[in-house]
């Protein structure tokens, strides 16, 4: 997923579909949630918003990643 990757597929593979998977997709999304708690829970003093930060990775993935509309749909989630 990295830019000199999909540049070489855009200039050596014009034609293919470069597809990207919802594993690595959904870890670089946790990485830069966890780096943003990390940072803001750093700054933070109050024991109370602090306390607030702990369940926000949660609430943010819910709203973020989509969710199957059927359960029986394989597409998805």
């Amino acid at each position: 997923m990295s830019r000199p990757y999909a540049k070489a597929i855009r200039e050596n593979l014009s034609k293919a579909v470069h597809v990207f998977d919802r594993f690595h997709i959904v870890k670089m999304f946790n990485e830069v949630i966890d780096n943003v708690r990390r940072h803001l829970y750093a700054k933070i003093k109050n024991k109370d918003e602090r306390h607030a930060l702990k369940g926000m990775k949660y609430i943010l993935a819910e709203i973020l990643i989509p969710q199957k509309e059927n359960p029986n749909d394989s597409v998805g989630r």
